[in-house]
């Protein structure tokens, strides 16, 4: 017994099919477009988490170094401590991105702050 395939004798299914082929590629571009927007998103929401780290590193290291007994001036020399204009002392942290956006006549680049601290010191 032998079994002919005639592929062209049910041409109304082969529509159907490639609409439903396309269909479903078209929800899985729109799928892995959506995860790849929403990790973007998440990447620059913890920006401050590594700021806040290097923060409190910085915070222990000074309170450290005063325990010792170690001038003042010279923990901030070298734990980058600022003076601001009425003598308070204080480590600043910022966080900038770039922002690539073409305009005609200026800088297609800008940098924009995404998350930035300031912590006292007694």
């Amino acid at each position: 017994m032998r079994i002919k395939f005639n592929l062209a004798k049910n041409k109304k299914a082969n529509i159907p099919i490639i609409l439903f082929v396309i269909g479903i590629f078209l929800v899985c571009s729109f799928a892995l477009l959506t995860f790849f927007i929403s990790d973007f998103k998440l990447t620059n929401s913890f920006v401050g988490v590594d700021l806040m780290r290097l923060l409190h590193k910085d915070i222990d290291e000074y309170k450290f170094y005063v325990n010792q007994g170690v001038n003042s001036n010279t923990i901030g020399k070298t734990l980058g401590v600022l003076i601001d204009s009425s003598g308070k002392k204080y480590f600043y942290y910022e966080k900038n991105h770039t922002v690539i956006t073409p305009k005609i006549g200026s800088s297609w680049s800008k940098e924009e702050l995404l998350f930035s601290v300031t912590y006292y010191v007694p």
